[in-house]
């Protein structure tokens, strides 16, 4: 739908047609709701949890109002719904109509529902969690599923613009020592877990680190949306996106990767990078199409020139202290087997229904697992119990697929990698918009409508044009 898109005139009840002036303010409204949409987008992506710390703002510290617990972004992007909303003339109407055009939404709203009710009225815990991690993604598919594509394409020219300044500050903190957001370190705060005399905090844990935060903050929380978004870049799905764009980008995200330290993200991406590598390639000598001179001989500089860029950053050290956080992961690795250990205090009803958190945090300082409990599948039946984590899970599972069928090809590999990240870290169990910004850059990257200018390489071999000559020529004689 455009933005700007006339509303049909209906007849009111009383038979008269409605204020000519009504077009124009709802003109207005849907304007309105893209700008908030776009700012939304812009916060959550420019403005990370390190940023509001610094500013006053008690996102994820003690304190503050029920608010301040909720991202920014969040509050502009609800905003920009009920402008969505009434620009129909029937909120109510345009709601359902939105929910129920794609099944999975409405059974992930369901969910999300259900969740939060029993949370608050059975757990007592706060629900404001669940908002950022749960209902954002809804909110941002509700917005963007029926944008035109002009509308969508701004976003993700801006979006895109956010992502590229995010790898630029990354590496220059990496290789200048410097931060974009520093941390004063208050009296009786360390970064250090092993002093039990004083209270941890995983941003003063961070200014002892060599990791890069730029603008999304957290490492893994960089690692985790840069690696959705270079195989955003490299499936089939984003072949609108000009190769002379596309493969600059690529390679600026990917150098970014290493400074985030994210091992999981790395490895995982230039795993399934290589696959969607290799099937391009394929598909190409099964279609036997002829290259131009022009890129044979491009193909042939540039190909040895990055290998040799790329030794030339090996020998300078570019990639040391990646290389021995592998060999070292601080204790990664044993918290991520000693959190099983938090299920042996807990009796098989509260497993069920919901534990008590108290005697959760205090078991957690006991196995020392100050930095959280890292995996989402482990640390949500802690939280809400087993029960309330499996409607989540077949929540998720019902978005996910209908993200799929809202999308163009590669949403699947881009999901399956997400959340194969994501088990590796709190993510999901704590609060996070980080599905929220998965389904804005899957959405606005791998559009169905981009598939009009997708290259020859990324349309389906089905629509290549040998196999319809094939199926004209079979048509023919037979």
């Amino acid at each position: 739908m455009n933005i700007l898109q006339e509303s049909h005139l209906t007849i009111a009840p009383s038979g008269h047609l409605p204020s000519l002036r009504q077009p124009v303010v709802a003109r207005l409204l849907r304007l309105g709701a893209y700008l908030m949409t776009m700012l939304s987008i812009l916060v959550f992506f420019a403005i990370s949890p390190l940023v509001l710390a610094k500013v006053g703002i008690n996102y994820e510290t003690a304190g503050g109002s029920p608010l301040e617990k909720m991202h920014p972004g969040t509050l502009l992007a609800m905003l920009a719904l009920v402008l969505r909303l009434a620009s129909s003339g029937a909120p109510l109407k345009l709601l359902r109509h939105l929910l129920t055009n794609r099944i999975g939404l409405f059974l992930f709203a369901g969910s999300y529902l259900v969740a939060t009710v029993y949370t608050v009225l059975f757990l007592k815990v706060p629900f404001t969690p669940m908002v950022d991690t749960f209902l954002l993604p809804i909110i941002f598919a509700l917005l963007l599923q029926d944008l035109d594509e002009r509308a969508a394409r701004l976003l993700a020219m801006v979006l895109g613009l956010v992502l590229c300044a995010n790898a630029f500050i990354a590496l220059a903190e990496y290789l200048l020592n410097w931060r974009l957001v520093t941390f004063n370190l208050p009296e009786g705060v360390t970064g250090d877990p092993s002093r039990t005399d004083l209270v941890f905090d995983w941003r003063a844990a961070l200014e002892l680190e060599w990791r890069a935060t730029a603008l999304l903050g957290h490492p893994l929380q960089n690692g985790l949306i840069i690696s959705s978004f270079i195989l955003i870049l490299a499936s089939p799905g984003a072949g609108w996106i000009p190769n002379i764009v596309r493969l600059p980008l690529l390679l600026i995200e990917l150098a970014s990767m290493v400074t985030f330290g994210s091992r999981v993200s790395l490895i995982l991406t230039i795993l399934f990078g290589s696959l969607l590598l290799v099937r391009r390639f394929a598909i190409f000598l099964a279609r036997r199409e002829r290259v131009s001179r022009n890129v044979a001989i491009a193909a042939v500089l540039c190909v040895p020139v990055f290998a040799g860029f790329c030794a030339y950053l090996a020998e300078a050290g570019f990639f040391d202290r990646l290389i021995e956080r592998f060999g070292s992961d601080a204790g990664s690795a044993a918290t991520r087997v000693t959190m099983f250990e938090m299920f042996r205090p807990i009796s098989f009803y509260d497993l069920l229904f919901g534990p008590d958190q108290a005697l959760i945090a205090t078991w957690q300082r006991i196995e020392g697992l100050e930095f959280g409990i890292e995996s989402f599948w482990v640390g949500m039946p802690l939280i809400y119990g087993a029960i309330i984590s499996a409607v989540i899970f077949a929540g998720l599972a019902c978005f996910c697929h209908a993200l799929v069928k809202m999308s163009g090809r590669g949403t699947a590999l881009v999901l399956l990698t997400f959340f194969l990240t994501a088990s590796t870290s709190a993510s999901l169990s704590g609060k996070t918009p980080a599905l929220g910004m998965e389904t804005v850059m899957i959405l606005l990257f791998l559009r169905k409508d981009g598939f009009r200018r997708s290259s020859a390489l990324d349309r389906p071999l089905h629509e290549s044009g040998r196999v319809k000559e094939f199926g004209k020529q079979f048509h023919a004689i037979s």
